[in-house]
């Protein structure tokens, strides 16, 4: 347990890097088009958006099936199984909430079709 606490620590610490690495693309896009720039910058977002909640969330599916895996095949092993079946859990639910919070926030200020569901591809 205390070894998933430090990998997702050492994470953490890297999730702000992610994110102003995953902007300064468009920073750079913003000043090069003279015309839409809102428009499509915005559309940029959502698709990434879109494309990391998909990805976060397979990886969370995948840690929630190792646990189930591991609590049915491992007799001894049962409290960590139970610990990533928990962290599956709470990642989806976390993920999910994220999702939603942040269509609620571009629908508000943008507008546009709030029934649909992040795709990868």
């Amino acid at each position: 347990m205390n070894y998933l606490k430090q990998k997702i620590s050492r994470l953490a610490r890297y999730y702000p890097v992610m994110l102003v690495a995953l902007a300064l693309p468009l920073g750079a896009a913003a000043q090069s088009q003279t015309s839409n720039n809102v428009t499509s910058i915005l559309a940029r977002i959502i698709t990434t958006l879109n494309t990391i909640v998909t990805i976060l969330f397979i990886i969370e599916s995948v840690v929630f099936i190792w646990g189930v895996i591991m609590y049915i095949v491992s007799p001894e092993g049962k409290d960590k199984a139970k610990n990533y079946i928990l962290y599956g859990i709470i990642g989806m639910a976390v993920t999910i909430g994220a999702w939603a919070l942040a269509r609620v926030v571009i629908t508000y200020f943008i507008g546009g079709d709030t029934t649909t569901i992040p795709t990868a591809f």
